[in-house]
């Protein structure tokens, strides 16, 4: 798709419930409390004290994954989609990322992020794929999600340190945008990603499993303006002793084109992973053009968060290079 095109969100998908980032099914009351539960790898455990309005006392999160809470869209998908598209079909990709948060609990969880990505197109079909430097700051219990958002488990665990920091998991991704010949005039892109379990044990920034999604986005250009509406269902692989949620992202927005920059905005919304967090909403802006005859591309972009389920901030930058 165009750059004019919106393909910040995570694609328009098959169902229509919830998170992108979350996404597992939820701990029911029956199952181990958080507590109880064998956590991963490195963890003994946790504590959690419900507090008036949801969330959890010392919590970290309560929000929905995927972005940790952070929602339908993840930013890591913008760089690589809208702030990708150079004149070269193959491009390399450094940003970096940034969020802060309560997430309706008594301490405050930071995340920084600086993913390098890679990006071939042929034809209709994009081939993408991406690793994050993490540093996590929280109280919680957060892995690498899928384009490397942080995957909210448990808002608190005392055994794990509370700052972590390394490489991530890889996420590989493909995207097909179909003839809009065939679509009513439509632009639709069909996308599919999966999450590979490559982050160290000894990190705490992966949960070991293998996490995949299929997408899909619809658009359509009148003159300078894109709407779009995209929707993502995330499978993500349960770890011991925690059941994780399967379950949708949802976005709806627009791009402007503003010469040769294009400017985008959005609602994203996404579903809580368990009951130990809240759903996320929240509003994306970004801001993305070309230098050097679009050899090279510069994205910016930021986030505010309407729920206790979602980061009240976010920002993040990156640059394209065609090769």
């Amino acid at each position: 798709m165009k750059t004019s095109r919106a393909m910040g969100p995570l694609l328009a998908v098959l169902l229509a419930s919830s998170a992108s980032v979350a996404s597992a099914q939820q701990i029911t009351a029956s199952e181990p409390s958080v507590s109880e539960a064998s956590a991963p790898a490195g963890a003994s455990g946790a504590s959690l004290l419900p507090v008036s309005g949801g969330g959890y006392e010392g919590s970290s999160f309560s929000n929905d994954v995927g972005t940790p809470a952070i929602g339908g869209r993840t930013s890591p998908t913008l760089v690589s989609e809208v702030g990708g598209e150079t004149a070269s079909p193959f491009s390399v990709t450094v940003g970096a990322s940034w969020l802060k948060g309560d997430f309706g609990a008594a301490s405050d969880t930071e995340v920084w992020s600086v993913p390098i990505g890679v990006r071939y197109t042929l034809g209709n079909l994009r081939l993408t794929a991406n690793i994050p430097y993490m540093r996590i700051e929280s109280d919680g219990l957060l892995f690498t999600g899928i384009d490397g958002t942080p995957l909210v488990v448990a808002p608190r665990s005392p055994s794990f340190d509370r700052v972590r920091k390394g490489l991530g998991d890889v996420t590989i991704g493909a995207a097909y945008s179909l003839p809009s010949t065939s679509t009513a005039g439509f632009d639709v892109e069909l996308q599919g990603r999966v999450k590979l379990p490559t982050a160290s044990r000894s990190s705490g920034l992966s949960t070991r499993k293998t996490d995949w999604l299929v997408g899909a986005e619809v658009s359509k250009t009148y003159g300078a303006v894109t709407p779009f509406v995209s929707a993502s269902y995330r499978f993500f692989g349960d770890m011991d002793g925690w059941d994780l949620r399967n379950g949708v992202a949802a976005s709806v927005g627009a791009t402007v084109d503003v010469g040769a920059n294009t400017l985008i905005g959005s609602y994203d919304y996404a579903r809580r992973a368990s009951r130990f967090v809240g759903d996320s909403h929240e509003v994306f802006a970004g801001f993305s053009g070309p230098i050097l005859q679009n050899r090279v591309r510069w994205t910016i972009y930021g986030t505010a968060g309407l729920s206790r389920g979602a980061p009240d901030a976010g920002a993040g930058l990156s640059l394209a290079v065609g090769i």
